[in-house]
């Protein structure tokens, strides 16, 4: 996983994933915050999570670039044709791995969705007398 986000990162750039998952982590946790002053519990840590995800994100990233590494840019990608094909050739599964980094962060809130589903679904429990 950690080869995963490493490339996600060197690919679309340090600067725009810090500043996205610092993005979603200061937005979840604002999230988690509001809803641990209502006492709801599992919201406020299912926000803490996505949080606590974002912010290895950007533990990353930091490194990478403290390592001296250079990331590409998604600018560059999206604009520069030459760049697009050669980084759609080395990395053909980078969509797929986006689509995985993002769903790895958010996956606290998705399983609280999940769980809240079938609670509602789940018909109450009969009591014996």
């Amino acid at each position: 996983m950690i080869a995963r986000v490493e490339a996600h990162n060197r690919l679309y750039g340090f600067a725009f994933v810090i500043g996205e998952f610092a993005l979603v982590g200061l937005v979840a946790l604002v999230l988690a915050a509001l809803y641990s002053a209502r006492a709801n519990v599992l919201l406020a840590a299912a926000f803490a999570g996505i949080t606590a995800n974002s912010l290895v994100i950007i533990f990353l990233a930091i490194r990478s670039m403290t390592r001296g590494e250079i990331g590409i840019g998604i600018l560059r990608i999206y604009t520069k044709r030459a760049v697009r094909e050669q980084v759609m050739r080395e990395h053909p599964d980078i969509s797929r791995d986006t689509a995985f980094i993002t769903i790895a962060v958010v996956a606290p809130f998705l399983l609280l969705i999940l769980v809240l589903i079938e609670a509602v679904r789940r018909p109450p429990p009969t009591t014996k007398k």
